[in-house]
C-alpha cells in the first residue's frame, strides 16, 4: 500500500485592503506560508481546497470551500483567498486547509485548522453603520466644550488643547540675522557678514563649495586663489598668472599639468607610435606619422657614393654597377645572349661562353665551391643543375657525390630561402624497384652519412620523399640498418608523423622518456586499438584519467585520488553508479584489531535506537533515473536520509550531486546493522529474564498447587466430620 505524502504548513494571513476609500475595500486577503513534504520543503504546483469553520474540530462551514492553484518554491507561496463578507461576522472563525500536488489525486488535509485573527476581520468594517462607534465606547463618558481626544497611558481621554492660542513675547535671531531679540516691535535684517547679497559687492572669506554651476559673465570677474575643477567653459585664462593648475587640459594638447601629452597638431592627429632614431614626422594626409626620409620625395638630385648613392641619374633595363676604381661606380650594360660575366683588368666584363664538352675532364682546386651553378630563371621547374643518367640497364646515377673524409657527406642540398616550402634534396625514380634518392657511407669508421639533408626555412623540409605510387606499397623514405645496435630511422631530436603511425615491431622508450597524446575525448580516446577506435584512454582535464568504451566514458580517476565507476567521484575515494557483485557472498572488510582501537565501549539501549529506524520500500523518480540511466525502475529497499540523519547524525553526508540547488544526501546504514545485532543481543537477554521468571513462577504455581491440594484435602475431611450426627 503507497503512503500517503505528509504535509506541514507554517503560515502567516494578512489583509489587502483597496487603494481607494473604506467603502470600496474589497473582500480578498492574502494567504501565505510555508509548505513541507515529508520533512522536506516543497516545489512545484500544489492545489489548496480552503474552508473556512466555525469552530476548531467539527462545527459549521461559514465559507468556501475554494481551490487555488499555486506555485510553491522552495516551501514558500502565497496566494490570494475571496470569501465573501459573510464568513466573518465577527466570531472566531478557523481555515482548513487541504493540499495535493497537482491537479489530480486525492486531497490531504493539513492539521489541526488555523484561525484566522483580525486582518481578515477588516473586511467587516465597509459595513460598520454609521454612529455605531460612540464616544462611551471610546472613554467613559463625553469630554467638556473644547477639550481634545488625547492617547495616554491607559488609553484615550478628554483633555485641553494645549497647541491653540496663546502669545508670541519674544522673536529671536539666529545666525546670519540681527536686530533681534525682538520683544515689542522691530525690524530683522541680513547679516551681511555672513550672507552674501545680490547686486552687491561680496567677498568670500572662508573655503566656498559650489555644487552647482556658476556662470561669471563679466569680463572682470576673477577667482583668486587655488581653483581645481576640469576647467570646462573656462576663456581669458592667463597662463602667467596660473599657479597650481591641476585640472585636466583639451585640445590639441591633453593631460594634466605634471603630464601633458601632445595628441594632435593644428587639429590633425599625432600618432601614438614613438619614433626611432633619425626619423621625423611626416603628413600622411591623415595624421602625423613617424618615419624616414624618402629619396626622390624628400630629397631630389643625385647622391654620391661616397653618401651611399650611385652617382648616376639614370640607368637601363639589365644594367650592371660596379666600381672602376676607389670611391666612383659605373654602369656595364647587359652583355649578349650566351655571354658570361668574367674578369679583365680587374673589372668585370662579359666574354663568350665556353662550348666544348666537358665531359672527362676533372677540376681540382681549393675554394670553398669546387662547380658553382646558378639559374636566375623564375619559370617553375627550372634546374640549376641536371644530372640525367639515360641508360635503361646496370647501374647508373643522375648525380653522384663521392667524400673521403670520415666527417664528409657525399651529396648535400641546403635549401636557404627563409620562407616558403622549400626542399633541400628532392629525388625521383619511375621504375617500380627504383630509388628516389640514395646515400650509401661506406666508411667503417667515423661518422659518415649516406644522405644529409638541411632546411634553414621554418617550414622547410631537409629530406622529402614522396610515394607517389597509386597501388603497390610505396615509400617516401625508406631507411635500413643491418646492425644491431644500428637505427634504419633516427632522429636525436623531436619526431613529428602528420597521419598514422605502423609500427610492426615494439615501440621502446628509455629511461626518462615518455609519450604524450592529445587530451581525447570519450568518442575518439586518445589513446585507442585498431579493432575498438572508440575504446581506449583519455583525459578529460588536467590531472584526470579516463577509461571508456563505446564512445562512452566508464571510469574516471579525479586528480585528488577519487575513483568513480560509471559516475564523475565527487565525495567518496571509490563511487559507483549503479549496483555492484563478486563472485561469492560476504562484504567489504574493514581493518577492526583490537590494538588500533581504543575508547571502546558495549552500546546500550541499541533496542530503542533500532526503533526510531524506519526501513522502508521505494521507487527513484522519473527526473532522477533520467540523469542516471543506470537506476532500473524497480522497488528498492533503504532508508531515507533526512530521517536517518535524526539517529545517526554521523552517518548522513553529501553525495555531490545536486537537486532543486541542494545536496542530494547519501546514508552509510552499517551503524543500523551493528545497533541491530546489540539490539537482537538486548533481546535475548529479555527473553532469558523472561525464561527464568517463568521458571520461577511455574514452581511457585506447583507448591500452590500443592498446598491447595492439602488445603482442599483438609477441607474435605472438616467437611466430613461436620456431618456425623
Amino acid at each position: 500500500m503507497r503512503s500517503q505524502p505528509a504535509f506541514l504548513l507554517i503560515v502567516t494571513l494578512g489583509s489587502i485592503l483597496a487603494a481607494s476609500s473604506l467603502n470600496a475595500q474589497n473582500t480578498a486577503f492574502t494567504y501565505q506560508g510555508r509548505l513541507q513534504v515529508n520533512n522536506g520543503l516543497a516545489s512545484g504546483t500544489y492545489n489548496l481546497k480552503l474552508t473556512v469553520y466555525d469552530a476548531l474540530t467539527g462545527g459549521n462551514i461559514s465559507g468556501g470551500p475554494i481551490t487555488n492553484a499555486v506555485g510553491v518554491t522552495n516551501g514558500l507561496f502565497t496566494t490570494t483567498l475571496d470569501l465573501g463578507a459573510a464568513p466573518f461576522p465577527g466570531a472566531s472563525r478557523w481555515l482548513e486547509i487541504a493540499v495535493r500536488q497537482g491537479n489530480s489525486g486525492n486531497f490531504n488535509i493539513v492539521v489541526p485548522r488555523q484561525r484566522i485573527t483580525a486582518a481578515p476581520y477588516s473586511i467587516m468594517s465597509s459595513s460598520v453603520a454609521d454612529g455605531s462607534v460612540t464616544a462611551s465606547k471610546l472613554n467613559a463618558g463625553l469630554g467638556s466644550p473644547g477639550q481634545v481626544l488625547k492617547l495616554g497611558a491607559s488609553g484615550l481621554t478628554w483633555g485641553t488643547d494645549l497647541n491653540a492660542g496663546g502669545t508670541v513675547t519674544s522673536v529671536g535671531t539666529g545666525v546670519g540675522l540681527t536686530g533681534g531679540p525682538v520683544t515689542t516691535t522691530g525690524t530683522l535684517a541680513i547679516d551681511t557678514s555672513v550672507i552674501p547679497r545680490l547686486a552687491a559687492t561680496n567677498v568670500f572669506t572662508g573655503s566656498n563649495l559650489f555644487n552647482g554651476v556658476v556662470s561669471a559673465g563679466n569680463l572682470n570677474n576673477r577667482l583668486i586663489g587655488t581653483f581645481i575643477g576640469n576647467g570646462a567653459g573656462l576663456s581669458n585664462v592667463a597662463a602667467s598668472s596660473v599657479v597650481n593648475f591641476s585640472g585636466s587640459l583639451a585640445g590639441d594638447v591633453t593631460g594634466t599639468q605634471a603630464a601633458t601629452v601632445v595628441g594632435r597638431i593644428r587639429g590633425v592627429n599625432v600618432a601614438s607610435t614613438g619614433p626611432l632614431a633619425n626619423q621625423f614626422l611626416r603628413y600622411n594626409g591623415a595624421s602625423w606619422t613617424p618615419g624616414p626620409v624618402v629619396l626622390d620625395t624628400d630629397v631630389t638630385g643625385t647622391l654620391a657614393p661616397i653618401l651611399g648613392g650611385s652617382g648616376q641619374s639614370s640607368y637601363v633595363a639589365g644594367d650592371l654597377l660596379y666600381a672602376p676604381s676607389a670611391n666612383t661606380l659605373a654602369r656595364r650594360a647587359i652583355g649578349l645572349s650566351g655571354q658570361v660575366l668574367t674578369v679583365a683588368n680587374s673589372v668585370p666584363t662579359w666574354a663568350g661562353a665556353n662550348a666544348h664538352n666537358h665531359f672527362g675532364q676533372t677540376w681540382t682546386g681549393t675554394d670553398t665551391d669546387g662547380l658553382f651553378v646558378q639559374n636566375t630563371s623564375i619559370t617553375p621547374g627550372v634546374s640549376a643543375l641536371t644530372g640525367s643518367a639515360t641508360a635503361n640497364t646496370a647501374l647508373n646515377y643522375g648525380v653522384f657525390g663521392q667524400t673521403a673524409s670520415q666527417n664528409g657527406i657525399g651529396v648535400q642540398g641546403t635549401a636557404l630561402s627563409a620562407v616558403g616550402a622549400t626542399t633541400g634534396v628532392a629525388g625521383q625514380s619511375a621504375s617500380p624497384l627504383g630509388t628516389g634518392v640514395y646515400g650509401l657511407a661506406s666508411a667503417t669508421t667515423g661518422n659518415p652519412t649516406g644522405l644529409y639533408g638541411e632546411a634553414f626555412s621554418t617550414n622547410g623540409i631537409g629530406v622529402y620523399g614522396v610515394g607517389s605510387a597509386s597501388t603497390g606499397v610505396s615509400v617516401g623514405v625508406y631507411g635500413e640498418t643491418f646492425s644491431a645496435q644500428g637505427y634504419g630511422l633516427y632522429t636525436p631530436n623531436r619526431l613529428y608523423v602528420g597521419d598514422t603511425a605502423f609500427f610492426v615491431g615494439h615501440a621502446s622508450l628509455s629511461t626518462g622518456a615518455r609519450l604524450f597524446a592529445d587530451s581525447g575525448t570519450p568518442t575518439s580516446p586518445s589513446i585507442s586499438f585498431t579493432i575498438s577506435p572508440n575504446a581506449g584512454m583519455f583525459t578529460p582535464s588536467a590531472n584526470v584519467l579516463s577509461l571508456g568504451t563505446s564512445s562512452t566514458e566508464r571510469l574516471r580517476i579525479a586528480a585528488d585520488g577519487k575513483v568513480g565507476l560509471g559516475r564523475v567521484p565527487t565525495v567518496n575515494l571509490f563511487e559507483i553508479a549503479g549496483e555492484a557483485s563478486k563472485a561469492t557472498a560476504g562484504s567489504w572488510l574493514a581493518n577492526s584489531d583490537a590494538r588500533i582501537k581504543t575508547d571502546v565501549r558495549s552500546l546500550q539501549g541499541a533496542l530503542d535506537t533500532i526503533e526510531h529506524v524506519r526501513p522502508v520500500s521505494f521507487r527513484y523518480t522519473e527526473e532522477y533515473r533520467r540523469s542516471h540511466p543506470e537506476i532500473e525502475n524497480k522497488t528498492y529497499y533503504n532508508v531515507i536520509a533526512q530521517e536517518f540523519a535524526e539517529v545517526f547524525p554521523g552517518s548522513v553526508k553529501s553525495s555531490g550531486e545536486m537537486l532543486d540547488g541542494k545536496a542530494v544526501l547519501q546514508v552509510d546504514t552499517y551503524p543500523a546493522t551493528i545497533h541491530s545485532i546489540a539490539a537482537i543481543q538486548e533481546l535475548d537477554q529479555r527473553v532469558k529474564t523472561q525464561q527464568a521468571e517463568l521458571t520461577r513462577l511455574k514452581a511457585q504455581n506447583a507448591e500452590l498447587e500443592k498446598r491447595l491440594a492439602a488445603f482442599e484435602k483438609l477441607a474435605e475431611t472438616l467437611v466430613q466430620k461436620t456431618a456425623r450426627p
